[in-house]
This record gives C-alpha cells, sequence and structure tokens, in this order.
C-alpha cells in the first residue's frame, strides 16, 4: 500500500514507504551476507579449536618428555632405560591430558625411547602421533576430516646417577 501526503494542490506519493518488491529484495540480501558471515564466523572459531588441538598434543609430549627425563633410577633398568611401569605411566599422562580437550589417543600412538646408557645426559625422546578432526572444514571438502599431527620432544636425561633396577 502506498501512501500519499497532501500539499494542498495534489497528492504525492511519501518517499519513507517502499514498495513490496523492494522490501522482499532487502530480506533476501541480507540472508545471503548472514549465510557468509555464519559461515566465515564458524570458520574462524573451528580453526581456532584445531590450532588449541595441536597446541595440547604439544604441550602433552613435552609434558611427557620431561617426566621421561626425570625418571629416578630406581626405576629403570641396569641399561637406564625406564622399566615397564614406568613407560606405562608416561604414556596414561599423555592420554589422560589429550582425552581432556576430546583427542582420543592409545597407547600405541605413545612411543618412549631412550637411549640405553647409564650416565647423566642420556636423552628421552617422546613421540606422540594422533589424528585432529576438522568438522565444519569438512563440511566444504578443503582438507578432509581430520588432520594427522606427529609431535616429537627431546629432553636430556636429568635424574641423579645410581644403580638401576633389574626391572
Amino acid at each position: 500500500m502506498d501512501r500519499y501526503i497532501n500539499d494542498g494542490a495534489r497528492m504525492i506519493r511519501s518517499p519513507r514507504c517502499r514498495r513490496p518488491r523492494e522490501r522482499g529484495q532487502a530480506l533476501a540480501e541480507t540472508g545471503i551476507v548472514l549465510l557468509i558471515v555464519v559461515a566465515l564466523t564458524m570458520a574462524v572459531v573451528d580453526f581456532g579449536r584445531m590450532l588449541m588441538l595441536l597446541n595440547m598434543v604439544t604441550s602433552a609430549t613435552r609434558d611427557a618428555a620431561r617426566v621421561a627425563s626425570a625418571v629416578a633410577y630406581a626405576d629403570r633398568s641396569a641399561t637406564g632405560v625406564p622399566c615397564a611401569a614406568a613407560k606405562t605411566a608416561i604414556k596414561q599422562l599423555v592420554i589422560n591430558q589429550l582425552s581432556d580437550v576430546g583427542l582420543a589417543v592409545n597407547a600405541n600412538n605413545v612411543a618412549i625411547n631412550q637411549t640405553a646408557a647409564v650416565g647423566v645426559n642420556t636423552p628421552a625422546t617422546i613421540t606422540v602421533t594422533t589424528s585432529v578432526s576438522i568438522p565444519w572444514v569438512a563440511l566444504f571438502n578443503l582438507v578432509g576430516s581430520s588432520l594427522p599431527v606427529s609431535k616429537s620432544v627431546t629432553f636430556k636425561d636429568e635424574s641423579p646417577v645410581g644403580a638401576g633396577s633389574s626391572c
């Protein structure tokens, strides 16, 4: 419905009122812009989540390497390698830290490597391999549904020199 203003001599159409077609066009344009803005926002949020998960894998790997480098000699073999119980505890540390942020890692994806040598400064290397899911980006099939991640950290042995056990 058009509105008219009477200026005395003639009736003129009010400029404030839009035609129904123009209102529909504005609604359609708003819908298109909102879809683009929501898609970009979700992509930024999921990219940030992916970076957070990558950072958590790095942090868990670093913490495990630090613990492996400080295993007491009572919990090591005669050659200086951590016993099976110590390795299991270190693997469980990684699994617990990553499960807190929603990453499922099993013990087979956590490797503990330490050179068999008695003495100070024997390197302990921890490697964690997992995959980080990216559900939003996967909808557009840009990089797939998950991103494989492998982090490896090495620390020098920091435990005091002593006699190892016969584990």
